[in-house]
């Protein structure tokens, strides 16, 4: 008979042995292998620090955001929000992720908790002014206007501080001072290209096209693996009617990044003007390819549009049968449909 003690390790182990019956010494020590795992798990999951256990939330987030899981992204957010509740990252995370979604009062709240944590939270001094000053109601664009010059501050070289800065002065009509605000963040970041865009825009309105044209290249010089910055140059060209210039620009965007969408659409707008309708087609059937959902549409309607409605209903339909819940494209099928005269598949 085994005695208390034995029994009370051996118990609650479970059926290590036969009922009634002295266990053997392999299944003896494959029970206490088992408890000593269990142990060693639950040690390790309790050792986590909250800073790890933070880290892994914000990790998941991110891949959350990356998919477009907005919900699950929130959840792990709050999570990290909760592990460490005097972090302030996690609250601009979640700014950015509601504000990014369109959901700005959430983003404003969760920008503002940040900066309760920490007052020289530069990022979200910043993010938090720039929308202050897109609204209608100029206390609030005065208020941005505050939040921006908290950031500098602390945080003297930020570009984007000086620019959202630069923008509020607009907004209340002082050019001269949102002039000489943009100048300063292209000092401190040559390739800052919202600022070399705004400021070329202001250039362009008081006719100096070649201040405006040096403004973009010089960013553009500064960031030479930049497809972004080549189109701003491109479009430059485009609106002042340098369209052959302009083509080398959005060729060049596209070099550097061979499935960069707005170089794609933009190139195929060119063309169909040229009457190029076949290239314009093949720019549009790579832009489709493209993992933006915005982008899937654009061949098929082009093929619609320019007499191919058959081959239009064929693409719809393929993209339909991937994605049938997505009632865009249903209503764009139907639409096809309509246009030719066929019946639904």
């Amino acid at each position: 008979m085994r005695d208390g003690r034995e029994s009370a390790v051996l118990g609650p182990l479970g059926s290590c042995g036969t009922a009634g019956a002295s266990p053997s010494l392999i299944s003896v020590t494959r029970c206490f292998t088992l408890a000593g795992v269990a142990v060693f798990g639950f040690a390790a999951a309790c050792s986590r620090t909250p800073e790890s256990r933070e880290a892994a939330f914000l990790k998941s987030a991110a891949k959350h955001l990356q998919s477009n899981d907005l919900a699950r992204a929130i959840l792990d957010l709050k999570n990290a929000a909760q592990v460490m509740p005097q972090d302030p990252e996690p609250h601009y995370r979640m700014g950015l992720a509601y504000s990014g979604a369109g959901n700005l009062q959430d983003g404003v709240a969760e920008f503002q908790k940040s900066i309760d944590l920490n007052p020289r939270h530069s990022a979200a001094l910043v993010k938090l002014a720039e929308i202050l000053i897109a609204t209608n109601h100029l206390e609030k664009v005065k208020e941005g206007e505050e939040k921006a010059r908290q950031a500098l501050a602390s945080s003297p070289d930020n570009a984007d501080a000086w620019q959202v800065l630069a923008a509020g002065e607009l907004r209340e009509g002082d050019r001269k001072s949102a002039a000489g605000h943009l100048e300063t963040a292209l000092q401190k970041s040559p390739g800052h290209l919202k600022s070399a865009s705004m400021l070329a825009a202001l250039k362009m309105q008081d006719k100096d096209l070649d201040g405006a044209e040096e403004t973009l290249k010089q960013a553009a010089g500064a960031q030479p693996n930049s497809a972004e910055h080549r189109m701003a140059l491109a479009r430059f060209y485009a609106q002042t009617d340098r369209l052959d210039e302009s083509k080398q620009e959005f060729a060049q965007a596209l070099k550097t990044n061979p499935k960069y969408g707005p170089a794609l659409v933009a190139l195929a707008d060119l063309s169909f003007r040229d009457s190029k309708i076949e290239q314009a087609a093949q720019f549009l059937q790579r832009a489709s390819a493209l993992p933006d959902r915005a982008y899937r549409p654009l061949h098929a309607a082009f093929l619609l549009e320019n007499g191919k409605g058959d081959e239009a209903v064929t693409e719809f339909e393929r993209l339909y049968k991937r994605e049938p819940a997505d009632r865009d494209l249903r209503t764009r099928l139907i639409s096809a449909y309509l246009r030719t005269g066929r019946d639904a598949a």
